[in-house]
């Protein structure tokens, strides 16, 4: 009777009820590592619903008043993946030297890496001091962006790339794609100096 009640032709056939609820299902064999991914991500999970009500308010980056909604969650969603690449993409105007460590967790094929390794090549571009072989607009490029103007990071690393974009390995083109995937494809600087950035890399 509950076989024909769930549609269920083949075993093994597994059900996940919430409350009463069939919220997710499947068939055949699976390991124990994908069991425990469904489960993660199909059973209810507050820090989850909450990061994503919230991340859709969230001011544009890198406005200091985004932290400050960050910390609305920081009781309970210290874990949650999302939050702490939020997070980082803060830290990294003023801890730079803690997020290697912050990011450790995002390998290769991860869904968060291309958004990590931005978050990591930012934080060498801040991290960058005088006497190191940079070029004056490298050195240009990192005090704006400690100072989060990114409009003026965007400009010196534009012009670095054209002086010599192989600098401390690529790190003015590295920096820049970071930037722009922080920022995201529809931000306005983004918009505008992408052509230049293509200009500049030929």
């Amino acid at each position: 009777d509950l076989a024909r009640q769930f549609q269920i032709q083949s075993i093994p056939h597994v059900k996940l009820f919430v409350q009463g609820k069939a919220v997710a299902e499947f068939s055949g064999a699976l390991s124990q590592g994908a069991i425990r991914n469904w489960l993660d991500t199909h059973l209810p999970d507050p820090c989850r619903e909450a990061w994503n009500q919230l991340k859709h308010q969230l001011p544009p980056w890198p406005r200091e008043d985004r932290r400050t909604l960050l910390d609305t969650l920081d009781h309970h969603c210290h874990g949650h993946e999302e939050w702490i690449l939020a997070r980082a993409a803060m830290d990294l105007f003023d801890h730079p030297e803690s997020l290697p460590g912050t990011l450790s967790f995002v390998h290769p094929g991860h869904p968060l890496f291309q958004q990590a390794e931005a978050i990591l090549e930012l934080s060498r571009l801040v991290s960058l001091e005088q006497n190191e072989t940079a070029s004056d607009s490298m050195i240009q490029a990192a005090n704006a962006c400690k100072h989060r103007h990114i409009e003026e990071t965007i400009q010196a690393l534009i012009r670095a790339i054209g002086e010599d974009r192989s600098q401390l390995d690529e790190l003015p083109r590295k920096a820049l794609v970071g930037l722009f995937a922080l920022l995201g494809e529809d931000h306005a600087l983004t918009r505008e100096y992408r052509p230049w950035f293509a200009m500049a890399l030929n």
